[in-house]
């Protein structure tokens, strides 16, 4: 019989024809580019699966931190299981969910089964999460239906975040409010869902901003200053934007620049706008986000309360690629090539000289 076994397999190995060899080498470099990838991974990370086992969890949590806080989202998924099972920590579904997100949107599928789980179990953050996931596409595809099923669960149990994104998906396009509003179709273009319905988006910002969501406050303050579904108050709308803004909403403050520079809705006050700029500049610097990172790179290149610069600008702006370079390229791939095309070669490499000790100063503080 082994004998039998053995010479099957032989046979198949041998078979001439390719259709019959591709299983088999289609494993073969499976494998192959896989172990670059999951070596690191069985080589530190199995070091906390063995802290785990002896219930030494705060050792196992020390080294998954250092590598989530990389990037490794086979880290992030382990703190997730940690936190949602209350192993060597409270238990915290929000941190949970938060870590699952972080890891899904790396392509890792175990992270997205457990946030689908959790959301099924009615855990609002996950709820949210996963809403996100249909519209940035980080899960099965987009999909902006379920994105607001989603978005109105996690809504109706009060997370403000939540909220937010509803609201935002009933939203008209926003490119007709002019600088203003090209700067928040860059940033949020892929925002609109299927149904528009501003009414439903003015009830959601204000129960939003009624909880004190920073967000809530500045897409309501948005809707005042163009006068969508209440009537035109851009002194109403600009007070709720800086109420926004003073809680530290990066692309809030960003928006304040933009307005008081390009003076379409109020006198330019360039004063007002370099103040809004050094603040956003503070926050989102201090986030290191890629969206916001974004924010940074369009003021500077169009000269929202500070000089254009178009070092600076493709600076942030492949800061931002480097953070989410699959967004990124979807989102913004064209602003940084249309950049790259004004640029000289030296300007290009200070800006990489930028980037380079930009990276090593946030390495430095993992």
């Amino acid at each position: 019989m082994l004998f039998r076994a053995n010479y099957g397999f032989s046979e198949w190995n041998r078979e001439d024809s390719l259709d019959n060899r591709r299983p088999y080498t289609a494993t073969k470099w499976c494998l192959v580019l896989c172990i670059p990838y999951y070596s690191r991974w069985l080589w530190k990370g199995r070091q906390g699966h063995k802290s785990v086992r002896d219930g030494d969890y705060q050792a196992a949590l020390d080294l998954w931190t250092a590598m989530a806080k990389k990037g490794e989202a086979e880290a992030q998924f382990r703190i997730g299981l940690l936190n949602e099972r209350g192993l060597g920590m409270p238990q915290s579904f929000e941190r949970a969910a938060r870590l699952y997100a972080r890891a899904a949107d790396q392509g890792h599928w175990r992270a997205l089964s457990q946030l689908k789980r959790m959301a099924g179990m009615g855990i609002a953050r996950a709820q949210y999460f996963l809403g996100d996931s249909h519209i940035t596409g980080f899960a099965d595809n987009r999909d902006e239906r379920k994105a607001q099923v989603w978005f109105e669960r996690a809504a109706r149990q009060g997370l403000a975040e939540a909220q937010v994104q509803l609201g935002r998906t009933y939203l008209p396009p926003p490119s007709t409010w002019g600088a203003l509003g090209r700067f928040l179709t860059r940033l949020f273009g892929g925002w609109q869902g299927p149904k528009r319905d501003i009414a439903l988006a003015f009830r959601w910002f204000k129960t939003a901003a009624d909880q004190g969501s920073a967000e809530g406050l500045f897409q309501l303050g948005l809707l005042y200053l163009l006068g969508h579904y209440v009537e035109q108050n851009i002194q109403v709308g600009c007070q709720l934007m800086e109420d926004a803004g003073e809680k530290g909403l990066g692309h809030a403050q960003i928006s304040l620049a933009v307005i008081y520079s390009e003076g379409e809705y109020l006198d330019p006050d360039p004063d007002r706008a370099s103040y809004w700029f050094r603040k956003g500049e503070e926050q989102i610097t201090k986030e290191f986000e890629a969206e916001t990172l974004v924010c940074l790179g369009i003021a500077h290149r169009e000269g929202w309360g500070t000089a254009p610069n178009n070092i600076l600008a493709y600076k942030w702006f492949k800061l931002a690629e480097h953070k989410d370079h699959r967004q990124f390229r979807e989102k913004f791939g064209p602003l940084i090539k249309d950049l790259k095309k004004t640029m000289t070669k030296d300007e290009i490499r200070t800006a990489i000289g930028l980037i380079e000790a930009a990276h090593e100063e946030e390495l430095s503080s993992l």
